[in-house]
């Protein structure tokens, strides 16, 4: 069975009304992440929309930030729920609920979901 990733960026619910505002992701879009400085985390994901002109090297991508110093071991706890955890359903980080998957997520900075008009 299939696991997803789902993210939201927005603090009102209300706010919540594009692909910008929130995003669940098929875990097995999952490309590959790192680490940026000691508060900032990147995850991308393949492409949700067809991306014609740049196929092969189009990915959709989420920042989340963390408390200082935290990157490592949120980008670490991440990676174990992605391989290890049992939920279907991952909340990585919603800022409406103040849900986040592991301790240490301050909240997400931005989510980019590229159109094929982009």
């Amino acid at each position: 069975m299939e696991k997803y990733v789902y993210f939201r960026t927005v603090s009102d619910v209300a706010d919540d009304d594009d692909q910008t505002s929130s995003c669940l992701f098929p875990l097995s879009s999952f490309m590959g992440g790192y680490t940026v400085g000691a508060t900032s985390i990147v995850l991308n994901f393949k492409c949700m929309h067809e991306y014609k002109t740049t196929a092969s090297t189009a990915r959709d991508n989420v920042f989340i930030t963390t408390s200082s110093g935290l990157s490592g071991s949120v980008f670490n706890s991440i990676m174990e729920e992605f391989s290890t955890g049992e939920n279907y359903f991952i909340e990585i980080a919603d800022d409406v609920s103040g849900k986040y998957v592991t301790p240490g997520i301050s909240g997400i900075i931005s989510i980019t979901v590229l159109n094929d008009d982009t």
